[in-house]
């Protein structure tokens, strides 16, 4: 399969700047995820692969082959693209194998063909058993199987998804994304992925590249995005974090450590790159990642005394809110772990593998 090839992308809607100068690479046979909050230019970049939006400028490659730029639009039809869109896009007059067999009926293919391309890709995503069903009487997770059913039937070079988990329920959408992810791997099909979920993104994702105001803000492997996020809304907008404001006093010492004061006292960051060692800088550190105990541990590294605020039971995780140097620091501890009253005196620990410095801006 064919990488793409997306290199300043313009697009916009009227005085609106829907994308802008968006470049990014999906390597052949690769998931590339395009993760952001609604508006932040996701689909519009997606539409403009598929062909379904004109850019304003750069260039869209698939291949070897020039799809938009240097003079060329090549439409959709010709672009050997399979989509799957929000919505599914079912036509419930039609029975399922007809909804799966349209993309070759508007080709023009044999209806021998047509039988042993529906049936061959309806065994891959389990619907042979479901031809005949009118297309009114399947299930969310079935209309879904259809949809992709439908964007793989005329062997498209690449395979791009928008939110296609959104409308099913939270136990469905789980299942399904790991059926998605399995089918993608054994098709070895290009493919990018929309969606808004970072659970989503984080778990089927070979590259993330995370979108904020029509611009891309960082791009990487899913651990990479979440454990070394780039900037302050990458680290926000993945997952919850703390954020501690700090200024760097030195350069890398003991295992490539940096020492950041802060409020609470002196955190060792693993530098992760950093050149400049001076300067304001925002400790981030998840709260899965912070050890809370109330007895001192022995190492007393990235250690810090401090005092229960609140607790919040929240099923396989207690969430507790702990007041530190002025600080209010947020733990997500195994809830057979800790049992703490608002007040008491607990140790927090920040494991510095774990302590990414980011910008303060």
């Amino acid at each position: 399969m064919p990488e793409v090839v997306v290199t300043d992308l313009i697009k916009k809607f009227g005085t609106v700047q829907a994308v802008e100068n968006v470049s990014l690479t999906v390597p052949d046979g690769k998931l590339m995820t395009l993760l952001g909050p609604s508006g932040c230019g996701k689909t519009t970049t997606l539409r403009c692969i598929a062909g379904l939006e004109d850019p304003d400028a750069g260039e869209i490659r698939i291949g070897s082959k020039v799809m938009f730029g240097q003079g060329k639009n090549v439409p959709p039809e010709a672009r050997q693209v399979g989509m799957v869109f929000q919505s599914y896009a079912i036509w419930p007059h039609m029975k399922v194998f007809d909804n799966i067999a349209f993309p070759l009926k508007i080709r023009h293919v044999s209806s021998n063909e047509i039988k042993d391309k529906v049936r061959s890709v309806m065994q891959r995503v389990r619907l042979e058993t479901l031809e005949d069903r009118p297309a009114t009487d399947l299930s969310g997770g079935q209309q879904q199987r259809v949809a992709l059913a439908r964007a793989l039937v005329h062997d498209p070079q690449i395979l791009l998804l928008d939110e296609p988990l959104s409308n099913l329920d939270a136990e469905l959408r789980d299942y399904m994304r790991i059926e998605l992810r399995e089918l993608q791997r054994s098709l070895g099909i290009t493919t990018i992925y929309v969606t808004h979920d970072q659970v989503e993104a984080l778990s089927i994702s070979d590259h993330v590249t995370v979108l904020n105001g029509g611009k891309i803000v960082s791009t990487g492997s899913p651990r990479d995005i979440y454990v070394r996020p780039d900037n302050r809304f990458v680290a926000s907008f993945v997952g919850k974090t703390n954020f501690i404001v700090g200024k760097l006093s030195g350069g890398p010492e003991k295992d490539h450590y940096v020492k950041v004061e802060t409020p609470i006292g002196p955190i060792y960051c693993h530098g992760h790159g950093v050149k400049d060692t001076s300067g304001d800088v925002l400790v981030s550190i998840k709260p899965e990642n912070i050890v809370v105990s109330d007895k001192a541990p022995t190492d007393k590294m990235n250690v810090f005394e401090g005092k229960v605020e609140v607790t919040s039971y929240l099923g396989a995780f207690t969430e507790v809110q702990v007041s530190s140097g002025g600080q209010s620091i947020r733990v997500h501890a195994k809830s057979d772990e800790v049992n703490f009253e608002k007040g008491s005196k607990v140790y927090v620990k920040f494991p510095p593998t774990y302590c990414a410095l980011i910008a303060p801006t």
